[in-house]
């Protein structure tokens, strides 16, 4: 319910930027026709997913978080400077906040 339009702005410029260059090189292009021959896509598939991106609208996208994205049962990572950003995460209501070492070693 917190997205907004701002949100749904970066989000689809961000998708429609990073959509464009998965494509740069040359073993990508060779990629994305045989995914066109395998899967028997359009030829215009790409196209038709960045169209979809920029006539998302704010609330079909709330829809879509509804339906699909449930923060109760996600797990973040966070790394970063644990002096700093566990008590903040900790602070956060979460149900389980696991400090580790860059090891991987459980410390609390």
């Amino acid at each position: 319910d917190t997205f907004t339009a701002e949100d749904l702005e970066i989000t689809r410029t961000s998708a429609i930027k990073s959509r464009a260059r998965q494509y740069e090189t040359l073993g990508k292009k060779i990629s994305l026709l045989e995914n066109i021959s395998t899967l028997n896509l359009p030829m215009d598939y790409i196209q038709r997913e960045i169209d979809a991106t920029i006539q998302l609208t704010l609330e079909s996208a709330k829809s879509l978080i509804r339906q699909h994205i449930n923060p109760g049962q996600m797990i973040y990572v966070v790394a970063g400077d644990a002096k700093t950003q566990y008590p903040r995460l900790r602070d956060l209501g979460f149900s389980t906040v696991v400090l580790m070492d860059r090891e991987g070693n459980i410390l609390e």
